[in-house]
């Protein structure tokens, strides 16, 4: 990538959604409370002069300009001018912005121009959260890892695996929840998605060649469908002979049309298509009939005590298991975790099952 010799200021999303983003057009670039200033941010706990960033061989740089509330970069007040990195979140006063490249855009983001004035955008919002920079240098490092958890048969058997992505560096936390809120705050979720898919199949496939490998998604990479496809292009599954499952949330396919011609776009490379978390939320059954996925993982908030629930709920989940079996679609319940539980899923007729009951999260396929 060529040197970035530009950067920008790019706020917390407001209420609705919105950002401010601010280039850093000119060196030094001064923050605070007057008009004279390049970012005008009218607000009492900001000072008249409050920082000043510059940039020096295209790094920036920013110090405090003896402000009343202090400038801080990721949560650390500074006492002398700091070199930045993309990602790093820098606080003036109780506003927060996250430097960021201006080749970086933002969905919903407000430009500014030379001097910017910040009105009527509650930036106090939300938080932005530290470590941007720390989860790039993770996924082009060995910062990430997968664990897999074994789907099986009515026998025990194992018949596929789910890869479940998780970090694995000392500077970012290990849930992939956390990272992800982490990537969404810098318009990397999509990467980090992918990045996640390409690690666990690596994995995966050297391990236990042959057998299928479940991948999860990003709902975002929905929205562009086709770099989606394209992501899955150079995974190793058809070189070593095994099967891809990709997981979408159905209510991202929820065109029939689009879904259909999605599905196909898959087979074409060997990619099998499962419909995840089926029941949480508005889970619709005209998705699951006008256009039949390979799997369909009914969510593990329906199976959780699933003996022990009223009749009617049973019925119900049978007669999903029995529509989909008509359909072609295998089903895997999700979340098994007693010997009650399965037994209550074999006599619905679901033939698969994933949970604690069979294998918690593995660095291993087995």
């Amino acid at each position: 990538m060529a040197d970035i010799h530009q950067w920008s200021l790019q706020s917390a999303p407001s209420r609705s959604g919105q950002r401010v983003t601010t280039i850093i057009s000119k060196s030094p670039f001064v923050v605070g409370r007057v008009p004279e200033a390049d970012l005008t941010l009218p607000l009492p706990d900001v000072s008249r002069l409050h920082a000043e960033i510059t940039i020096e061989s295209g790094t920036p740089w920013v110090a405090d300009l003896g402000s009343s509330n202090g400038t801080f970069v990721n949560h650390q007040r500074l006492s002398e001018s700091c070199a930045l990195e993309s990602g790093d979140v820098l606080h003036f006063g109780s506003v927060e912005f996250r430097l960021m490249p201006v080749e970086a855009p933002v969905q919903g983001a407000i430009a500014g121009g030379d001097r910017t004035v910040v009105r009527g955008v509650d930036l106090a919002a939300s938080a932005l959260p530290v470590g941007l920079g720390a989860l790039k240098r993770a996924m082009v490092g060995p910062g990430l890892t997968s664990l897999f958890q074994g789907i099986v048969n009515p026998a025990g058997e194992l018949v596929a695996t789910e890869a479940l992505g998780r970090g694995a560096s000392t500077e970012l936390a290990s849930a992939p929840t956390q990272l992800f809120f982490l990537a969404e705050s810098g318009g990397l979720e999509r990467d980090l998605s992918a990045r996640f898919r390409q690690i666990a199949s690596e994995l995966a496939f050297e391990q236990s060649p042959h057998l299928p490998l479940f991948v999860n998604t990003h709902p975002n990479e929905l929205l562009d469908p086709d770099s989606l496809v394209q992501s899955l292009q150079n995974l190793p599954h058809v070189t070593h002979g095994g099967r891809l499952v990709l997981e979408v949330h159905e209510n991202g396919l929820a065109d029939p049309a689009f879904a259909q011609q999605f599905k196909e776009s898959l087979a074409q490379m060997q990619v099998g298509l499962a419909y995840d978390d089926f029941g949480a939320g508005q889970s619709r059954l005209r998705e699951l009939v006008e256009s039949p996925p390979d799997y369909l993982k009914l969510d593990m908030g329906l199976i959780r005590d699933i003996d022990t629930a009223n009749a009617a709920k049973q019925r119900l989940i049978a007669s999903i298991a029995s529509t989909a079996a008509d359909l072609g679609v295998e089903v895997i319940a999700e979340g098994v975790e007693t010997e009650a539980e399965l037994a209550c899923c074999r006599d619905m007729g679901i033939p698969l099952y994933q949970g604690f009951y069979f294998s918690k999260p593995h660095p291993q396929v087995r």
